[in-house]
Order: C-alpha cells, then structure tokens, then sequence
C-alpha cells in the first residue's frame, strides 16, 4: 500500500522535485530487498558486480557498467516524474522518500572527509592565489634599486607599460587551459590535474629570477605565461571536486571556504613578499620561497585529495551514503555516461547572466591584485614594507567576511527564508555594487591614507558576498557541469580582465597623478555595477534541465528503489 500525502502548491513551485530516505522504526535491515535488487541487476553503490562466473574482458565490463548506469538513470528519472505532486512514499523495503526536502546529515557525517578535502582544497586556492600576486608586489623592488634589502641583485628599467605586460602575462596561459582543463578534469578526475598544477606552477615561479636575470622581460613574461598554463586547471579542477564532494546545504559555506581561500593568498603573500624584497634576500627570494610552497601544496593534493567519495579509502559508509544521497547518487557513474552538453551550455541565459557578471567581478578585483600595491606605493606613498602590509589588510578583511556571508546564505537556504535565486542575487549585488560605489570615493582621497586604505578594506570586504552570489551559482545550475560551466565563465571573465592591467597602464602615464588614478576607479565601478544588473535581469539558481536535473537531485540510498516501487506509482498515478 502506498502511502502519499498532497504537498502545499506553493512548496511545489518553489521546491525542485528531490528526495531523501527516512529510516523506518522497528526495522532490522532497511536495505535488504533494496540490495538484493542490486545484486541481481549487477549493481550496488554504483559498481558493476559480476555473477556470471566466465571469462570477461575489461570492454565486457565497461559496457555492462554503462548499460547499468544507463538502466538506473531511466528508473530514477521515471520515478522522478511520478512523485510529482506527491509529498512521500513508502518503498516496499519499509523505508520512505520524501519530496522537497534537502536530507541533513547523519550523526556519523557531521564531521568528516569531506571537511578534509576542503580544507586541502582551501590550501590549493590560497598557494595559488599566492604564486599569482607575488610579483605585484615584487616587481617595486625589481624596478627599484632603495626597494631592494640587497644591491647585488640586478634592477631592471622597465616603464608602466613594460611593468603591465609583465603583469598581464600570467593571464595568457591561464586563458588557454580553461575549457580544455574542465574537461579534463571532468573526464579523467580533478585529483591529478590539480596536483599537476600546483606542482608546475611552483617550478615556473622558482625559475621566474633566472629568466629575469638572463632574459629581461621578456624571458619574465614567457615564464610567468607558463605559470598561467599551469594554474588553468585549478579552478576548473576545484569545481569539479565541489560538485561531487559538497551536499547542498553546504554547498555556499564550502563554496565559500574553497574559492574566498584565494583572499588568504595576498593576505599572506603580499606582506611576505615586501619583507623577503627588502631582506638580504632580495627579490629573488619571494619566488624561491613561494614556489617550494607550491610544490609541498601539490604533493599534499596528490596525495590525500580523492576524486569523489566512491574512491576515498578511508571515508565512512554513512558519510559517503549522505553525500552520494544529496548530491544524487554516484556521481562517478553519473559523469561516465553523461556527454557534455555544449549547445544547451552556450545558449542558457542565467549561465550567460552567471558569466558576464564573473566577467566584471574579476575585472574590478584584477585591477585590485595588480594595480592597488602601485597605488599604494606611488600615491599614498608607502615604502614597501608598509605597502605590503596595508594591501594585503583589505584581502584580510574580505576572508573574514567570506565566512558571515556564508553561513547567513546557508542559513537562509536551509530555513527557506527566501528562494535560493533571490538568496544568491541580494549577496551578488552586496559583492558588487558595494565595491563599485566604495571605489569611487577612493578616486578623491590622496591627503588621508589612512581612509584610503579603509574604503578599500570595505570594498573587499563587501566583495565577499559575490562567494555566495555568482560563485557558486555554477554548482546551482549544473552539479555535475559545474566545472565546465565555471571555465567558461573563467575564460570570458580573464578575457575581459586581462586588459584590466594595460587598460590601467594606457590611462596611467604619471603614477602620481590621482587625477589618472581617478579615472581608473570609475572604469572598476561601471564594471562592477553593469555585472550585477544582468545577473539581476537575467540571473538563477535553479537547476538546468541539461544538467540531467532529475538525476542529480534525485536523493536515494543505494539500491534503495526497486521495480516494485515504479510499479505501485505507476498504479497511482493511473487512479
């Protein structure tokens, strides 16, 4: 007998259709018609079990499994399609699928892996974020002989133009990787790639002061383009991972702790990289120091970071169930037998709203990464320790605030206070247009630093809110295309801001001049400001139908539904 209850229309309308098991009382085995289900299809926790005892070859299994995986998506997505308009049901193994309702989760899974694997990926954005801003700091010693803590070190003559290629130059190998790293990524695991990453760009940045030395800018430039290359494939890859490893109630704090960690990157780097500049060191010894960090990060990720939950030995049965269960099963299996949807990709409107409003976020805080320490430096007159120190205070205040935006976005979501697209475009618009105005007052301020350097730590802090706004709209709108989808917003968003640095170089002829300066800041505003109205207009956080949406909010147990559940909502739906 099933039993069904009538949801609440509005609940429908606002709710995606998504399930979750509760257990029943008095039950001694909640899963034993399920896994016998299983085992006679050959399945269980998403792997293909073998009983016909003969001789198979590695193809043989390859294509059962994707005939499985195949047979499993059709019945989740008929099953899917009949609990429409229905509240819960209860499965024939005693247990029951509730709809609308995100599952918390379970007392062994408050803590565990998953934790631990964004912890690893926060150290990958941070090193990242670090080897990308070293030089912006750096390169005031490289072009200045009294900067410099040791005189044996060469100075170059580099002028504004020279200093803004060189800066820029990361940003076209890094434009390059973006899609063919998502999909890499995607099809072969992010675990190798990231590691890869990390590990190369720490090579490449240990070598930047030979190139310098031997090879002038240009050998800089080729060297700094390689580091690029390298870092193409860590966000992408951290995507990835995020779509597999966060359940979505979680999803805007881990969004957050992942992606806000390249804040901690200038935090430490920027006032680091002013004391090893000035020290007997000199300049060089920022690029040695920052790259071994890379290099130790990446052997950590290849080390403990794992692919999914089905592939990490050491994760709990309850937590990889709750993860597999909120996410929508094996994602592993998921992505085998799914191909990347390209047209329906590149024709989404709100994925074009998320992108253009990526692309002038990261117009405004590339202009913060690379022309805020010469800012600093030439107008407010800092030397270069002070110069690092108070550049990196507004990176510092927009990690803390990363957290508080997303824990009350959480909040919000979990408590339905507001609809997760309303959710995610108030915090966007605070992420925005809270930089964009605050910049404009730092146009007028060049007597008072110290209320300069407090209108930029607001505005960063401020931007903190575009963690739990356009950020993790990509995982919103495709778990299981959020790292394709987040490259080519990367990509559109790095092609816009790469000319962010010779745009500035262009406008800046006298770096004394805040009049220039002034002009600089009104560019970053209407950046800001034209971003966040399109992902107004056009911006949302439900899930795509070319995500293959019933299948990945589909919150099942393993082997949990069975041909007789279909059949008995078949028999209702006909009634």
């Amino acid at each position: 007998m099933v039993g069904t209850v009538t949801a609440d229309p509005k609940e429908q309308q606002q709710q995606p259709v998504a399930m979750h098991i509760i257990k029943g009382e008095g039950e001694q085995d909640k899963h034993a018609d399920g896994e016998a289900n299983g085992e006679a299809n050959g399945v269980a926790n998403g792997d293909l079990k073998h009983q016909d005892g003969g001789s198979r070859t590695s193809a043989d299994d390859e294509d059962d499994e994707e005939s499985a995986c195949e047979e499993e998506a059709e019945k989740r997505d008929e099953l899917g399609i009949l609990m429409e308009g229905k509240k819960q049901i209860q499965l024939h193994s005693g247990e029951v699928l509730e709809v609308g309702r995100d599952p918390q989760p379970p007392d062994g899974a408050k803590w565990g892996v998953r934790h631990v694997q964004a912890l690893l990926l926060f150290l990958c954005t941070s090193t990242a974020y670090s080897l990308r801003v070293n030089l912006s700091v750096a390169i005031v010693a490289m072009v200045n002989q009294t900067a410099s803590g040791n005189k044996d070190f060469p100075v170059f003559d580099w002028k504004k133009k020279t200093q803004s290629v060189v800066l820029s130059s990361f940003f076209w190998g890094y434009l390059v990787m973006q899609i063919p790293a998502s999909q890499l990524a995607q099809r072969f695991g992010a675990r190798f790639f990231l590691a890869g990453a990390m590990v190369g760009t720490g090579l490449f940045t240990m070598l930047l002061p030979v190139a310098a030395i031997f090879g002038d800018w240009p050998a800089v430039a080729v060297t700094r383009a390689a580091s690029g290359l390298c870092q193409g494939f860590v966000f992408p890859a951290c995507y990835v991972l995020l779509g597999k490893w966060a359940p979505p109630l979680e999803r805007g704090r881990f969004t957050a702790f992942v992606i806000g960690a390249q804040l901690l990157g200038p935090v430490v780097m920027l006032p680091v990289t002013g004391v090893l500049s000035s020290s007997a060191g000199g300049w060089p010894s920022v690029f040695y120091a920052s790259g071994a960090l890379g290099l130790l990060v990446g052997v950590l990720v290849f080390i403990f970071v794992a692919d999914s939950p089905a592939e990490h030995k050491h994760i709990s049965e309850v937590e990889r169930d709750y993860i597999q269960r909120s996410i929508g099963g094996s994602m592993r299996n998921q992505l085998k037998r799914t191909r990347t949807p390209w047209l329906s990709i590149i024709t989404c409107v709100p994925l074009w709203a998320t992108m253009i409003s990526h692309a002038g976020q990261s117009w405004g805080f590339l202009t913060f990464i690379t022309e805020v320490p010469t800012y600093m430096s030439s107008v407010l007159k800092f030397d270069i320790k002070k110069n690092g120190l108070l550049s990196a205070l507004p990176y510092l205040t927009t990690w803390f605030a990363s957290f508080a935006f997303s824990w009350l976005s959480d909040f919000i979501t979990e408590r339905k206070m507001l609809t997760l697209t309303a959710s995610r475009k108030i915090f966007n618009t605070i992420g925005m247009w809270g930089p964009g105005l605050t910049m404009l007052g730092v146009g007028y301020i060049s007597d008072s630093p110290p209320l300069a350097v407090t209108l930029l730590t607001v505005a960063l802090g401020l931007k903190a809110g575009c963690y739990v706004g356009f950020q993790v709209n990509y995982v919103d709108l495709a778990p299981q295309f959020s790292g394709t989808s987040f490259s080519l917003g990367n990509f559109l968003a790095n092609s816009c801001s790469t000319l962010a640095p010779i745009a500035v170089g262009l406008i800046v002829t006298d770096q004394t001049s805040i009049e220039q300066w002034r002009y600089v800041f009104f560019v970053t505003c209407a950046m800001f400001f034209l971003g966040n109205l399109v992902f107004i207009c056009f911006g949302s956080a439900e899930v795509q139908p070319w995500n293959g949406s019933r299948k990945a909010s589909m919150y099942l147990s393993k082997d949990s539904i069975a041909s007789q559940d279909l059949e008995r909502l078949r028999a209702a739906a006909a009634t």
